[in-house]
């Protein structure tokens, strides 16, 4: 009702406020962050472009999904999803905690930011900590796969919609990875061993990324500490040696 929502104006302003804050702090754009949360969200089976996801709000079906007509708990929810959505932007979990897998993506991988409806998605479906760590890490294996057999990300969209679907329905996370992201991995991997034997043709961003992920494997192996990537923003050769 219009009178309601009139006496609550000055609550929707300052929760829309805090929103942008939470987008500003990261420079992201809030109709990504829009996208990205009906991705994680609502959308089942397409995942609209940013253009085309006002079209998709604006019918009647999915504005009674969404929950528009009834903005003060679509903003709450908005509103911790935001503060989600921050901190996986910046390689951490929800509580701000630095996460070993997202910060390879983020250092090394910086162009990708696709995955994180997926993390809205589980963080939705309210698994463990330790389920939570495992969906990193496979989706970090994934964008590594993606970039070592020269994929992009792009090939993985039209799988967003659904995986997100399973997630926040917190399907069994062993049988997600399993099902869902082993199999993009496999089906990379001839690509993935002849390009590593390639080294010397790759970019120099690429390279870092092949040395870290095996300094990090090996750290797991040997059961040290992971020490966190240092590399982002660095514009700096590597050399192998033999």
């Amino acid at each position: 009702e219009p009178e309601k929502l009139m006496d609550k104006s000055s609550q929707i302003n300052n929760d829309w406020e805090v929103i942008q804050d939470a987008m500003e702090e990261i420079k992201a754009k809030i109709d990504n962050f829009l996208n990205y949360y009906l991705a994680a969200r609502h959308f089942t089976d397409k995942w609209p472009s940013k253009s085309a996801m006002i079209s998709w709000i604006r019918k009647k079906e999915n504005r009674e999904e969404i929950g528009i007509d009834n903005p003060m708990p679509l903003l709450k929810e908005l509103k911790e999803d935001a503060a989600k959505f921050r901190e996986f932007w910046r390689g951490n979990d929800i509580t701000g905690n630095p996460v070993n897998s997202l910060n390879l993506i983020k250092s090394h991988a910086s162009e990708v930011r696709q995955h994180i409806p997926l993390l809205m998605a589980a963080s939705a479906g309210r698994y463990n900590k330790e389920d939570f760590e495992k969906l990193a890490l496979a989706i970090e294996k994934l964008v590594f796969a993606l970039k070592l057999s020269g994929s992009q990300w792009n090939v993985i969209n039209t799988f967003i919609p659904g995986w997100c679907t399973k997630l926040r329905k917190k399907q069994d996370i062993e049988k997600f990875i399993n099902e869902n992201i082993n199999p993009e991995i496999e089906s990379r991997s001839a690509q993935m061993s002849a390009n590593i034997t390639n080294m010397a043709s790759m970019g120099s961003k690429l390279r870092r990324y092949v040395l870290e992920k095996i300094n990090y494997i090996l750290c797991i192996e040997a059961g040290e500490p992971i020490p966190m990537s240092t590399t982002e923003g660095k514009k700096r050769e590597i050399t192998i040696e033999h």
